[in-house]
């Protein structure tokens, strides 16, 4: 009776533990999803910010790539790809 007893605990045991290891995983992945959708999305003072970031890059001769930098999409609020000259100008 009590081999019964130990069998039925060590049981209930591994289905709690399962179970919390499927919630822990499965609040992970949701997670990351959210927080990655969170950096893709692109708004005017993000792209402001990644023309900043870029042309310190490109002053400090660190060659950036701006396809590379977050967000994606600047293009739709009229915010490219500035050049040396223009960063230039901007810290001036």
């Amino acid at each position: 009776m009590k081999k019964n007893l130990l069998k039925a605990i060590s049981q209930e045991t591994l289905f709690i533990i399962f179970i919390l290891f499927i919630f822990v995983v499965t609040s992970l992945i949701i997670f990351s999803k959210w927080n990655e959708s969170m950096v893709k999305v692109a708004n005017e003072e993000s792209c402001r910010e990644k023309v900043m970031k870029y042309c310190l890059s490109l002053i400090n001769k660190e060659n950036p790539n701006w396809e590379e930098m977050l967000p994606k999409g600047c293009e739709k609020f009229g915010i490219g790809k500035p050049t040396e000259k223009d960063c230039k100008e901007m810290f001036q």
